[in-house]
């Protein structure tokens, strides 16, 4: 099935090599202060990305979900000068609402330092954003 799908797909495949990380993680990081969310952590590995986002006051984690990838896609096709280009597979994502603390700290403790690629959380200095190629 996945083979049928790459063979379908009108653009390359997204690779999220160390790089293109780095920029996911300040953009993401980045976007949640414009927004006044709080970037909590993120994991990577080279085809998918994991960002814990919190918020208070009440607005549905599915806005935030949304408007997050929006933001995220726009500043990455704006950086790369790829108007269009679709940075991430499925239309909606497999967000995931946090609703105990234990959960949380699983993400935060065990989850997403355990995927291959970077790993940040809240207070760990962010790494500086790549050139562009």
């Amino acid at each position: 099935m996945a083979h049928n799908y790459d063979e379908a797909a009108k653009q390359e495949k997204v690779v999220f090599d160390h790089a293109i990380q780095c920029e996911i993680l300040v953009l993401a990081h980045r976007i949640c202060e414009e927004e006044g969310w709080r970037l909590e952590g993120s994991g990577f590995d080279d085809g998918h990305a994991h960002q814990v986002i919190s918020w208070r006051g009440f607005i549905p984690w599915e806005e935030v979900h949304r408007r997050f990838k929006n933001l995220l896609a726009l500043k990455l096709n704006r950086r790369h000068d790829t108007p269009g280009k679709r940075w991430f597979v499925r239309r909606h994502g497999a967000p995931r609402r946090v609703e105990r603390r234990q959960h949380f700290d699983y993400l935060l403790d065990v989850y997403l330092p355990d995927h291959p690629g970077i790993f940040w959380r809240r207070g760990m200095e962010l790494p500086l954003l790549p050139k562009v190629r």
